[in-house]
């Protein structure tokens, strides 16, 4: 099996492509119920809807939708969610399955839909126990929902990063290849060590392997997170921990949830942090009683330790985030690649 994907579409040095339409289709799929439940809590917010469906909370929906924090803008604030997600659907389906060279501006402003909307969301999540002391249950789903998509979206961003880098490095005007996307030979001097033979085929990923596989780590991490949203209202402990855990619980989730795909394991180590700082916090903000800063020293030892290993690699990314702005990378079936992208036209 090549150590490369066998698609003409394929970004160079990579084992797969993350512009097909398997790649794609389940994040506009995602996008699309994002704008469902963002377009329901709109409905009440704009008065069009009397109650919202609230299972965990009691009244907590309608104090976090009726808040001033969801209307410190014209429009209310899930409205403006539904039409980030109505962004991330549309910009995620335009385009071929070669869409990374032949309009990198598309996917740029993909990314861009995608990221943001996300992280916007971990802020809210945060408001609504530190500002409010409410939950919206279907606010916390919308909020996962942005959340899921950041790290599979990342990895189209990346190829076009990488191609523009290729402009750069071969005088070609970045400008227009952003715009216009073209074929760039790629020629350089460092070695693009084979992948195993794990590696895709056709420009896909195989059915013996998910986008998150490899990530039990980060799923305990999520578990622990979670744990730590909860665990203020669940043991009724007030003071500097409470505060603490509402902030540092959703940024834990939301990173460990980041940290998932392959492009983005890096995110990791904004658990590492975090897991240090919940560590530290019982000394330096001196919890009361003496169980509550114990608790929290083993959660965040817990996190820090889960953090620290990345997972293994199981694609070939084209030298990953290092290619945007380190050396270039050569590898001995340049011209093979050239070739698929001159037969995909």
């Amino acid at each position: 099996m090549s150590s490369l994907s066998d698609s003409p579409d394929a970004p160079f040095g990579w084992s797969y492509n993350p512009s097909t339409w398997h790649e794609r289709l389940w994040i506009v799929g995602v996008a699309c119920t994002g704008f469902a439940v963002s377009g329901y809590l709109a409905l009440y917010q704009l008065g069009v809807v009397e109650q919202v469906w609230e299972p965990l909370f009691g009244a907590g929906s309608q104090t976090v939708l009726n808040s001033f924090l969801s209307h410190l803008f014209p429009v209310p604030d899930a409205a403006l969610g539904a039409f980030a997600y109505a962004l991330d659907a549309v910009t995620g389906i335009i385009g071929g399955q070669a869409r990374w060279r032949t309009m990198p501006w598309m996917v740029i402003m993909f990314g861009i839909a995608v990221g943001p909307l996300g992280l916007v969301s971990v802020f809210l999540v945060i408001s609504q126990p530190v500002l409010l002391q409410a939950w919206c249950t279907l606010c916390l789903v919308s909020a996962l929902i942005s959340l899921i998509m950041i790290g599979p979206a990342m990895d189209e961003v990346l190829t076009s990063l990488q191609f523009l880098r290729r402009a750069h490095e071969q005088n070609r005007s970045v400008w227009k290849t952003f715009w216009h996307g073209e074929i760039i030979e790629d020629r350089g001097t460092s070695a693009l060590r084979p992948a195993e033979p794990t590696t895709r085929e056709r420009g896909t990923r195989s059915t013996d392997s998910l986008p998150f596989e490899g990530t039990w780590n980060h799923l305990l991490v999520i578990a622990l997170g979670v744990w730590l949203m909860a665990a203020p209202d669940v043991m009724g402990y007030e003071g500097p921990e409470r505060t603490v855990d509402h902030i540092v619980g959703p940024l834990v989730v939301s990173m460990a949830i980041i940290a998932m795909a392959e492009v983005t394991r890096s995110v990791r180590w904004v658990n590492v942090a975090l897991g240090l700082w919940l560590m530290l916090a019982p000394v330096l903000l001196r919890y009361e009683p003496l169980h509550i800063g114990a608790r929290s020293a083993l959660i965040g030892g817990a996190i820090l330790l889960l953090s620290i290993f990345r997972g293994p690699e199981r694609e070939q990314t084209g030298g990953g985030w290092r290619r945007v702005w380190t050396t270039p990378l050569h590898a001995s079936n340049v011209r093979e690649h050239e070739q698929r992208w001159e037969k995909a036209g």
